[in-house]
């Protein structure tokens, strides 16, 4: 923007422009300068109207048309953006900021090879620009494309040549949290924060690592943080609902995330979260609602259909829950999820069988976990095999010690206290521990 619009009131802008329009409707400076004061308040319908006649006064300043596409992309017309941006590298094939600004806008059109060849050169050009925002835009390209250590890489040597900038700081917390290094993305992000950055997104990503370490307050402290710099940052809605729901605090928890729904109606992790809520506190029918709510929306969410098959066995409605796996199965048939819950719906009905041909379907697509060697302990000890059945829990045990909480809802719908009895006066050693931890967690759902 000229410095004279810098300097001066931008309604006093406004207004002397105005006045020599009236006069002079053909004044290039006037054009440009009312385009440039109503983009600064907002009103860019109005700018662009301004720009596009100041242009077809003198279509040579570049400056007019890198404003334009300002105004193009605020109104989300990316397409118009581009053309302007495009003809001001044209007019200046060292204007750095058109350059940045094409490789941000081809980076959301999904253009990645343009992208990466606009910012590469608007660094070139500004090779020492402080706020080195080229840099952290091509760094996350570059993570987005799985080249997660050129953009560490990357985002080192803009460290070098800014170690005071949090951006910085932030992006490498963003990727350090997506690779799972938790630690690292805390340490950075609150050094961000530190450096004086304060913006809801970097809060968010700093309370999501801290809840990965299972550190619940503080990423509670985060999200709320967030929301206190951005009221409308559903994201934080959400995930302080989770944390909520894991201290069991399920109406704060719920109404958070109706909040986040309210923000953003296509927020589906929420919605889902909402279906949780519900069936967390016992209500299943209003859990069942909700994710067919969900589904009718996004008919691919599939983990919302899981959950209604889930909710359906609870409620006995096994046929129903059923058909579900059954659709499950067919849309990723090598998936073992849907034969292992199929096979514990045919346990819960005694079709022994058919349980068997599902357990082994499941075995074949190249898992033998505890949800699969519990399921064949049940089949075993229903046909009487309670060696062969001590064998099979045993080793559920051995591949995840918690088998029995993981299968809680198998033994509660296929055993008895008889069983456990018959099992516990067979069993020593490690088949002992196995049989002590169904017990333990068969006592605490009956």
């Amino acid at each position: 923007m000229p410095r004279d619009i810098e300097r001066l009131n931008v309604e006093d802008v406004i207004k002397r422009a105005t006045e020599v329009l009236k006069k002079n409707p053909n004044n290039f400076t006037a054009r440009h300068d009312l385009g440039a004061a109503y983009l600064t308040q907002g009103q860019v319908d109005l700018a662009i109207e301004q720009f596009k006649k100041a242009i077809e006064l003198d279509p040579k300043v570049d400056l007019t048309h890198y404003l334009l596409g300002i105004a193009y992309a605020e109104k989300n017309q990316l397409d118009e953006a581009i053309t302007e941006w495009r003809t001001t590298t044209e007019l200046n094939p060292r204007y750095a900021a058109a350059y940045f600004n094409l490789g941000k806008v081809y980076a959301i059109k999904g253009m990645v090879d343009a992208a990466i060849f606009a910012l590469k050169k608007s660094m070139e050009l500004e090779p020492h620009n402080p706020q080195l925002l080229a840099h952290i835009h091509l760094a996350q390209i570059y993570h987005a494309q799985g080249k997660t250590d050129e953009a560490i890489k990357l985002l080192k040597e803009a460290e070098s040549v800014n170690p005071n900038n949090p951006r910085i700081y932030a992006a490498l917390s963003a990727i350090h949290l997506d690779t799972g290094d938790f630690r690292e993305a805390i340490k950075l992000g609150e050094k961000a924060l530190e450096s004086g950055i304060e913006e809801a997104d970097v809060h968010c990503n700093v309370g999501m690592a801290y809840m990965a370490e299972n550190d619940i307050n503080k990423a509670m402290r985060h999200y709320r943080a967030a929301i206190g710099i951005d009221e409308r940052h559903n994201r934080s809605y959400t995930l302080l609902g989770e944390a909520l729901a894991m201290k069991g605090m399920f109406a704060e928890a719920q109404s958070l995330w109706e909040k986040a729904l309210e923000i953003n109606p296509q927020d589906w992790e929420a919605h889902y979260d909402l279906g949780m809520g519900w069936a967390q506190r016992g209500f299943l029918d209003e859990a069942i609602k909700v994710w067919q709510e969900l589904l009718e929306k996004n008919p691919g969410y599939l983990l919302a259909k899981t959950q209604i098959a889930r909710a359906l066995e609870m409620k006995g409605r096994l046929d129903e829950a059923l058909d579900i796996w059954e659709e499950m199965r067919k849309l990723g048939p090598e998936n073992p999820d849907p034969y292992i819950q199929i096979a514990n719906i045919y346990l819960h009905q005694n079709r022994l069988d058919a349980a068997y041909d599902m357990l082994m379907e499941a075995k074949r697509r190249g898992t033998a976990d505890d949800r699969t060697l519990a399921g064949l302990g049940v089949l075993e000890l229903k046909k009487g095999n309670e060696a062969s059945a001590l064998e099979y829990f045993t080793q559920a045990n051995e591949v995840n010690p918690n088998f029995a909480f993981h299968n809680a809802s198998l033994f509660k719908n296929t055993l008895d206290l008889k069983h456990i009895q018959a099992l516990e006066r067979r069993a020593s050693g490690k088949a002992a521990k196995a049989i002590a931890a169904i017990r333990a967690v068969f006592e605490k759902i009956n």
